[in-house]
């Protein structure tokens, strides 16, 4: 039965938080990073033929990142005034799980529509039927994930062609001034040799020629050229933040604001050579190949989108260069505060997981990245219960003992090993303290909130803040905890193990609960691992 809707509902649908629209984004991103980590246009250009021009195609793909980060700095601010009138209700539309499942329908499609044209012989047809499909599809993927989240009736079509327009515009003419930028580069490229060697001849054996500007590491050798100089990111943000600057101007503090440019353009140029020093690491010590291709393509557009929009965050909060906090009913979402977390969790995972071969030596930046979210919603996670029960220990620890001795055809044990050798003493102690902090404290709090706090009550209700942490329905208990599986290598193991930290809430009213049982567990994991050098549990 359809809801009835009042003539204010009508004309002003309910609006979205501009987290809903973070979150997309940060999937997308995810997804983006799996498919243009894994293929690469090159055979597509020793085809010949259209396949040439098709392929070329990928030099325009930063233009579309800029212009994606011009969406989302200025969506708050370049709504038309019906899309922001203040009669509108301020809860978000409910999570439309049929538009979710209609996202991983077409993203197969999707994955399977690349494999065929990037990979082996070129298909049968014209090539631009190929691309067009392909395209087709990955816009289709990328709109059922937004209406799965937003919300159709929540999306202002007038209001979405006016920013898209002006994101666009912004974009194209901050790409176009990162492209003009680099014909100053040389000088700051000395600058930036300087910074990267700063950062990794304490801990690797770096060798760095001034004259010819380049950088060896175990016989990975880089030229720090025009593009490695950082001054494309530097025409970039200095376009994208004045844009932001414009179109924020009766909300900012002016000349204080002023000070965000000068701080943007230092964060990208060290983003930049953390880009390269990471670059070189992974050259030296893991794969030439994969650093000079998909990495040094790809890393430097997600560190620049994310100085970009993190400077605007921390901007809209700050008193020293907004007279208001900007927009503050569109930070009041409660989803983003449970799903955000474990969604940031998972995306540094998946981008740092392809390039560790054993091990995730960058493990510390999810756990860090994850705090950060954590840290951002903490005012949501105020009136939660901190109390601890002696069943929340017990369940843990069953469901610890139960993980450990259950395993079997694991990795075998002494994969890892020659990773750990080649770390100094000092490095591998420090990844050790962040992995098992993150397994014990971190890793548990982002899931609970996820898959307790958040998807089992949804499933329960919309309004799931509106359901008490008793509230359960077997279709809940299943569907929560057979997620929860899904994300673990062990589906059939995490999914039980979801379903004792669903009754441990259930059973107590409590989700701080869960959190524990689950920090028991993984501390247990933890214990094993690092006490009988069983390194399986943590592959």
């Amino acid at each position: 039965m359809e809801p009835v809707l009042t003539p204010a509902q009508t004309l002003n649908p309910p609006r979205t938080s501009i987290s809903r629209w973070l979150v997309a984004g940060s999937i997308l991103l995810a997804e983006y990073l799996l498919v243009s980590l894994k293929f690469d246009s090159l055979p597509l250009t020793e085809r010949g033929g259209s396949w040439v021009v098709i392929g070329r195609l990928g030099t325009l793909a930063p233009l579309g990142v800029v212009v994606a980060a011009s969406i989302l700095l200025l969506r708050a601010r370049l709504q038309r005034p019906a899309a922001r009138d203040s009669s509108a209700p301020l809860t978000p539309p409910p999570i439309g799980w049929s538009a979710l499942c209609g996202h991983v329908a077409l993203g197969l499609a999707f994955y399977a529509a690349t494999v065929r044209v990037f990979t082996g012989d070129a298909p049968a047809g014209s090539p631009w039927l190929w691309l067009l499909l392909w395209a087709a599809l990955g816009g289709a993927m990328s709109l059922s994930l937004i209406v799965a989240l937003v919300g159709r009736r929540a999306i202002q079509w007038g209001a979405t062609a006016w920013l898209l327009a002006c994101a666009g515009a912004l974009g194209a003419a901050a790409w176009l001034a990162g492209a003009f930028s680099q014909s100053f580069w040389h000088p700051l490229s000395r600058a930036t040799l300087g910074i990267v060697t700063g950062l990794l001849r304490p801990f690797a054996p770096l060798e760095a020629n001034s004259e010819r500007l380049s950088l060896a590491l175990n016989g990975f050798e880089v030229t720090i050229s025009s593009v490695c100089s950082g001054f494309e990111g530097i025409g970039l943000i200095t376009v994208l933040m004045s844009g932001y600057l414009v179109a924020y101007r009766k909300k900012l503090r002016l000349p204080n604001a002023l000070v965000l440019l000068p701080i943007s353009i230092a964060a990208v140029w060290l983003g930049n050579a953390v880009r390269i020093a990471g670059l070189m690491l992974l050259g030296g010590y893991v794969d030439p190949e994969l650093a000079y291709g998909a990495f040094h393509s790809k890393a430097g557009w997600v560190i620049f989108c994310t100085i970009a929009l993190g400077v605007a965050a921390v901007a809209h909060r700050s008193r020293f260069v907004t007279k208001t906090v900007l927009d503050a009913d569109e930070t009041e979402n409660p989803t983003a505060a449970y799903l955000l977390p474990f969604l940031t969790l998972l995306a540094v995972a998946l981008f740092t997981g392809m390039f560790a071969s054993n091990v995730d030596l960058a493990y510390p930046l999810r756990i860090v990245a994850a705090a950060a979210a954590l840290y951002g919603f903490r005012s949501y996670f105020r009136e939660l219960v901190l109390r601890v029960s002696l069943l929340s220990v017990v369940v843990g620890a069953l469901v610890g003992l139960a993980w450990v001795f259950s395993a079997t055809g694991a990795a075998p044990k002494t994969a890892p090993y020659a990773t750990f050798e080649a770390l100094p003493a000092w490095l591998f102690a420090l990844w050790l303290s962040f992995r098992i902090a993150g397994s014990v404290i971190v890793v548990p709090i982002c899931e609970e909130l996820a898959f307790r706090g958040y998807l089992l009550r949804s499933i329960v209700s919309r309004d799931f803040t509106s359901v008490s942490f008793q509230r359960w329905t077997p279709l809940a208990l299943v569907a929560s905890s057979l997620a929860f599986g899904l994300v673990h290598e062990r589906w059939l193991a995490g999914t039980l193990a979801g379903a004792a930290y669903a009754l441990v809430q259930i059973r107590t009213g409590r989700l701080s609960d869960a959190v524990v049982a689950h920090g028991v567990s993984n501390a247990i994991v933890a214990g094993f691992t690092v006490l009988a050098g069983d390194w399986s549990h943590w592959l």
